[in-house]
């Protein structure tokens, strides 16, 4: 099963991409317009009993940083 991170662009986020905003930046911005991350796909995941809070935190463990 594979978890995944979708951000929907939209002209503001196009723009940010184009000026080379960080990758932090730019996952900030995508979270606040409602992007589900890895980590939260991975939780409902675990809610769903697909896979384990093990397995989620191994996969996603960077994206905490």
């Amino acid at each position: 099963m594979g978890l995944y991170e979708i951000m929907m662009l939209d002209d503001d986020l196009r723009d940010m991409i184009i000026q080379h905003a960080s990758t932090q930046v730019l996952r900030m911005e995508g979270k606040k317009r409602g992007m589900r991350t890895l980590r939260h796909a991975g939780l409902l995941s675990i809610y769903d009993g697909i896979t384990t809070i093990e397995e989620v935190v191994r996969e996603t463990i960077m994206e905490e940083e």
